[in-house]
């Protein structure tokens, strides 16, 4: 007997598709049922989701109603009073001498001896001799020149004594009624036995001249800053021997804006008047060593003449004896060639603000901050600013806040929160810089 078979017979297929009952029992399934639920189950389950919604809807709380209050900047302010500013000017410059020469000979030689300090960087005093020539050559003709002067004035004397017996002898001729001519007195061979003296006198004395030109001695107290000469070697005229410099003062050439000259009183020379009494003090500051150090001068004059690509004005600052030790051991000597930088004492404004940097909003505008805490601009007249501070002439009032925080949106008569730096360093509850919200 075989075994029933799992797939249906086609006589059993046949049935089901015509919704007859097969010969097993199984009831027929229209096709039509089938597709009825395929299209109702998504539509029941969209249902049940809008109502879960609507129901989640109508049981939603409702939101609290807060009142938006606007941010408030809070801000340091600076009560401003009128004073009187000491005004200064800050520049820089390189420091040089005063006077500087290039030492040469006036006569040629060999060079026998040095002075021993007569090195680079070596002082020597007024009329030391730093350079000594070989002078015999110039010896000789020296003693040449007095022989020649001596010969000269021999000559003179026995013109002199001819002429006076040329006299003598006219007499007694008997033409004393007669004027004797120039000749006869020998006059001509007078005047030149009289010039020959004066030359041999000249002569000598040039002879001595360069005697003692071959002792080349220093023309004022100074420094050596270069040697270009030793022991031994042959020089001629107007050869480089040393580069020196004196040491009674140094100078420093400092330039300043033209806008800048108004807050000086800077030591103007007129053709007609002298010198200025009254000149600017000015303190230098320079690096040695790797510490900085100050030194004292003043504003000695001015440049004849304003550079015409920069428009920049010259002063001439001066320090007195810069290599004399001071009080303060530690400090070196104002060598030349130091970088420095310069602060020049200026007018002293009366009845001026002076205010820190931050205050200006614009180069001419302040914030102000009225009695009711509300900030407003201003317009303001600015004397002069540097990196720290602004000097103001006009347009503010004894008393009044200046704003001098950074505010990054300004609303004319917006409102402001006053912060104090003092309280907040002692009281962790005082109000913070920033933007805050009462």
């Amino acid at each position: 007997m075989e075994p029933p078979s799992s797939h249906p017979s086609p006589s059993r297929v046949g049935a089901l598709r015509k919704g007859i009952a097969s010969s097993d029992g199984v009831p027929p399934v229209s096709p039509y049922s089938r597709s009825w639920w395929r299209f109702l189950l998504p539509l029941v389950i969209l249902g049940i989701c809008v109502g879960i919604a609507a129901l989640l809807i109508l049981l939603r709380p409702k939101p609290e109603v807060v009142e938006a209050r606007p941010a408030i900047p809070a801000v340091e302010v600076f009560e401003v009073q009128p004073q009187t500013v000491q005004l200064t000017v800050k520049t820089q410059g390189t420091v040089t001498p005063r006077t500087e020469t290039l030492l040469s000979p006036e006569v040629s030689g060999r060079v026998l001896e040095l002075a021993p300090n007569f090195e680079s960087g070596g002082f020597f005093e007024k009329g030391e001799v730093l350079i000594e020539l070989d002078p015999l050559d110039y010896e000789v003709d020296a003693a040449e020149a007095a022989a020649t002067l001596a010969r000269a004035q021999l000559a003179l004397a026995e013109e002199e004594a001819r002429g006076i017996q040329a006299l003598e002898d006219w007499k007694e001729l008997g033409r004393s009624q007669d004027m004797p001519s120039d000749l006869v007195l020998r006059k001509p061979q007078l005047a030149e036995a009289r010039a020959n003296v004066v030359a041999a006198q000249a002569t000598l004395e040039l002879a001595k001249r360069n005697v003692d030109r071959t002792q080349i001695r220093a023309p004022y107290e100074g420094r050596v800053k270069q040697k270009n000469v030793d022991v031994g070697q042959s020089i001629e005229r107007s050869t480089v021997l040393a580069t020196i410099y004196a040491v009674d003062y140094a100078e420093i050439r400092l330039p300043i804006a033209n806008q800048e000259a108004s807050l000086l009183n800077l030591p103007l020379q007129y053709r007609d008047d002298s010198s200025p009494t009254d000149k600017p003090n000015v303190l230098l500051k320079g690096m040695f060593g790797g510490q900085v150090f100050t030194w004292e001068g003043v504003i000695d004059r001015t440049e004849g003449t304003i550079d015409t690509r920069s428009r920049l004005i010259y002063l001439i600052a001066q320090v007195a004896d810069p290599y004399r030790q001071s009080d303060d051991h530690a400090r070196p000597p104002l060598h030349i060639g130091l970088f420095v930088e310069a602060e020049i004492e200026g007018k002293a404004i009366p009845q001026v603000f002076e205010v820190p940097r931050t205050a200006l909003v614009e180069k001419d505008t302040v914030l102000i901050v009225g009695p009711d805490d509300r900030m407003r601009s201003r317009k303001v007249k600015v004397l002069r600013t540097d990196v720290q501070t602004a000097v103001i002439t006009e347009g503010l009032e004894a008393g009044e806040r200046l704003c001098i925080s950074p505010v990054e949106f300004v609303i004319e008569a917006m409102p402001v929160l006053i912060y104090h730096p003092e309280k907040a360093s002692t009281d962790p509850s005082a109000k913070k810089l920033g933007t805050l919200r009462p």
